[in-house]
């Protein structure tokens, strides 16, 4: 019990204590009076003679509610409680019954002396219970403490949350809370949680109460996907996330999710269930106007509703046209090639536009609108943006002006590959030929000449530079047979051609 709600207990029971003992000498009275409070008092007349006897034997003291638990000596030896602490702190996932088997084992305690539950306590009250040590251990750090932004529209805090079904398909609700005045910027049930639809609610914050300084997020894929970056920069709004598994980083959307249970609550009640998903935002939408923003917040001390603190902040809106506000929430679709049909693939349907079979084989942006899905541009660098249909199949194709293509072919009379492999062949037969000439004679080498007749033999000398490319199959010809001589009935081969012979006779020149 706190020292407040003590306080007025003592002082309800010293009232009563004190009517009695007026009427202590008078015992009819006394009992009369007795049972009169108990009825008044909702207790027995059995407690109120408890708090007259120990009134008279204590005092005021005695007034006091006795301290709930055990009886007996509660407290441990402290150098016991000191090796608990150790044995904790070595490893913190140890349980009490843990620590008390160690110790009994070690021989430092009897086994049974150390209750389970008397352990706890004493290591709660010394700061080292499961609970306090999960506190110590949270890596958020500074993120779990409490903060509030100074004025309207500094910051805004979003989160998605799961709905009721309809017609068994899912709904999720978005919503964008101020953090100054805990004021409800748009709330709206989807069919999707993407991040179009996170988009498609920030459109309508934004055209209700303009534009904030910083928004803030969790980790989840629809906050971090690009195309919110994009928004985000476009309309010069800081985006900020959480730490990761961090929710109390975000306590005051994370709060008002009680409010949404309250209505999911309300709305399985109704008979026949609802269907249509705009019903269930008029009903949302209602409820929230009048069960959240118009009812006094205890972030104001329960002095104003989260709509007066908002309207009565003293801070500029920075409003923004419709149109910068449309085109900055456009969802784009990059590097989307061009088809041979002059077309592009966007939710599994063909889209064409104006001119775009000029871009065939090129990549463009594919533009689109999440609140009207209808509407879809394509541009690029060079293409301007132009909206773009799905493809109708027609009987016959429409002309369209041929694709211009820059001069690439140009005039010529020759081939320059065929050229260049003329060239290269020529020197590589070049190479092959030098590589089997002879090597240039010496004054001593002669080349004969011998027939076939043996009648004569002509000489021959290679001193005229021209005679340098001969092949070496022209001096060193294939061996044939020739059956008209042998000798011991077999047949005697004979070189066919040319042949060299070494002469060691002074230099001389041979006639051809």
């Amino acid at each position: 019990m706190s020292s407040e709600k003590e306080r007025e207990e003592i002082a309800r029971r010293s009232k009563m204590v004190g009517l009695l003992y007026d009427l202590k000498d008078d015992k009819p009275a006394f009992l009369a009076e007795r049972k009169q409070l108990a009825e008044e008092n909702d207790v027995s007349e059995k407690t109120i003679q408890r708090y007259f006897n120990r009134y008279k034997e204590f005092g005021i003291d005695g007034l006091k509610s006795a301290r709930k638990g055990r009886p007996g000596n509660r407290a441990i030896d402290q150098a016991v409680l000191n090796e608990c602490i150790i044995l904790r702190r070595e490893n913190l996932k140890r349980s009490v019954n843990t620590l008390i088997t160690t110790l009994e084992r070690e021989g430092m305690i009897k086994k049974g002396s150390v209750k389970r539950s008397t352990l706890q306590d004493q290591l709660a009250r010394a700061g080292y219970s499961k609970k306090l040590i999960r506190v110590y251990n949270d890596k958020v750090g500074a993120s779990g403490q409490r903060f509030q932004r100074s004025s309207r529209n500094s910051l805004w805090q979003a989160d998605t949350k799961h709905g009721p079904y309809l017609n068994r398909k899912k709904t999720y609700l978005i919503s964008y809370v101020d953090d100054s005045s805990r004021d409800i910027m748009h709330s709206e049930f989807y069919h999707v949680e993407k991040g179009y639809t996170v988009i498609d609610c920030l459109r309508k914050a934004i055209s209700k109460n303009g534009v904030p300084d910083d928004v803030y997020y969790d980790n989840g894929s629809p906050f971090k996907c690009h195309d919110m970056q994009r928004t985000c920069s476009l309309l010069f709004i800081q985006k900020r996330h959480t730490k990761v598994r961090s929710a109390k980083s975000k306590g005051k959307i994370e709060k008002f999710h009680q409010v949404v249970d309250s209505f999911i609550w309300e709305n399985k009640l109704c008979n026949p269930p609802v269907t249509d998903l705009d019903v269930l935002n008029a009903r949302w939408t209602a409820y929230y106007e009048i069960e959240y923003r118009n009812k006094k917040h205890a972030a104001h001390n329960n002095k104003m509703t989260p709509k007066e603190a908002f309207e009565n902040d003293e801070k500029k809106l920075k409003l923004i046209d419709k149109e910068t506000l449309d085109n900055a929430c456009l969802f784009v679709e990059y590097g989307r090639v061009v088809d041979k049909a002059g077309c592009v693939n966007f939710r599994s349907a063909k889209y064409t536009a104006e001119n775009l079979h000029l871009y065939i084989g090129k990549k463009v942006n594919v533009v689109w609108d999440p609140s009207y899905q209808d509407l879809v541009w394509v541009e690029s660098d060079d293409f301007k943006k132009t909206p773009a249909k799905p493809l109708k199949m027609n009987d016959w194709v429409p002309k369209k002006a041929s694709k211009q293509l820059p001069p690439i072919e140009l005039p010529t009379t020759r081939s320059r590959v065929l050229d260049a492999i003329e060239k290269e062949y020529e020197n590589n037969e070049k190479k092959r030929i030098e590589a089997f000439s002879l090597p240039k004679p010496d004054s001593s080498t002669e080349i004969v000449a011998s027939a076939e007749d043996k009648t004569s033999e002509e000489k021959l000398t290679l001193d005229e530079p021209n005679r340098k490319g001969l092949k070496l199959q022209a001096f060193c010809g294939s061996e044939k047979k020739n059956p008209s001589k042998s000798r011991g009935g077999k047949s005697v081969s004979k070189p066919d051609g040319l042949s060299l012979r070494k002469l060691n006779k002074p230099k001389e020149t041979s006639d051809v």
